[in-house]
C-alpha cells in the first residue's frame, strides 16, 4: 500500500491547535490515509498486515511531524473517516483500529482504558483522509 512520497511534509502543515490558551481544547491533525473496512475487506493477510502497517507508521509520523506531545494522556479522541462513501458502524470502528492503536502507543496507555473517550465519525471527502481530533 502506497501513502505518496510527500504525506510527512503534509501531516505538518495540516496540524492545527484550537485550543482555548488555558491548555484545554481539541488538537486536529488530517492524516492522508485511506481507512477500509476491514472485517469486509478480501486478500491474504499479507495485504491487511502491510495495510495496517503503512496506517500505523502514517500516524507516528504525522504526529512527530505535528510535535504533538508522546507520554500524554488526551481526554477524548475522535477519529474521522474522510471518503467518497460511508461505512456502517461496525465497519467504521474496525477500520480505525490500527489509528487507535497507534495513538495509545504514542500516548503510552492502553487503549481500553476507561479514561480515554473514543469516538468515531465520517465526513465526505473527495480525497481520502482521516482527521484525527484529540481533547487533551
Amino acid at each position: 500500500m502506497t501513502i505518496g512520497p510527500d504525506w510527512q511534509l503534509l501531516a505538518d502543515l495540516r496540524a492545527r491547535d484550537t485550543s482555548r490558551g488555558d491548555g484545554s481544547g481539541t488538537t486536529l491533525l488530517t492524516v492522508p490515509i485511506r481507512i477500509v473496512s476491514e472485517p469486509n475487506a478480501r486478500g491474504c493477510w499479507q495485504r491487511k498486515a502491510a495495510r495496517v502497517k503503512a496506517q500505523r507508521h502514517a500516524v507516528a509520523w504525522a504526529w512527530t511531524a505535528a510535535q504533538w506531545p508522546r507520554g500524554t494522556q488526551p481526554r477524548a479522541v475522535r477519529i474521522v473517516r474522510l471518503a467518497s462513501r460511508t461505512l456502517d458502524d461496525d465497519n467504521l470502528s474496525g477500520g480505525c483500529k490500527a489509528i487507535r492503536d497507534s495513538i495509545a502507543l504514542l500516548c503510552g496507555f492502553n487503549d481500553r482504558d476507561p479514561t480515554v473517550t473514543w469516538t468515531y465519525a465520517q465526513e465526505h471527502a473527495t480525497v481520502p483522509a482521516c482527521r484525527i481530533e484529540v481533547t487533551w
